[in-house]
C-alpha cells in the first residue's frame, strides 16, 4: 500500500488486522498516529515503524512480504502524514 503527495496532507486508512512494516516521511509537515495506530505502533530508529507484534521481524520488508505481512508507505513533500486505523479488518482468503 502506498500514498503519496507532493503537496498536501496524506491521510492512509489502515484495516484493523494491517500486520507489518510502516514507512512514514515528510520534508516539510508533521506525522500525527491515530489512537488506534499508535496503540500497535513500535517506532523504528529511521523514523519508520511496525505495526502490530514485531518479536519474528528481522528488520527487512522483503522478508515482511515472505511471511505474508502487511507493508505501507505514506509521504508528503509538503504537507502532513495521518495513518489512521479502520473499522474494518481485511482477511486473506
Amino acid at each position: 500500500m502506498r500514498a503519496t503527495s507532493q503537496n498536501g496532507t496524506v491521510e492512509l486508512v489502515l484495516p484493523r488486522s494491517f500486520h507489518g512494516p510502516l514507512t512514514l516521511e515528510t520534508s516539510n509537515g508533521s506525522v500525527r498516529l491515530s489512537e488506534g495506530v499508535k496503540a500497535r505502533f513500535t517506532p523504528l530508529v529511521d523514523g519508520s515503524g511496525f505495526v502490530g507484534d514485531i518479536a519474528d521481524w528481522d528488520g527487512d520488508a522483503e522478508s515482511a512480504e515472505a511471511r505474508g505481512w502487511d507493508s505501507a508507505l505514506a509521504a508528503s513533500r509538503n504537507g502532513s502524514v495521518r495513518p489512521r486505523q479502520s473499522a474494518i479488518s481485511v482477511t486473506r482468503g
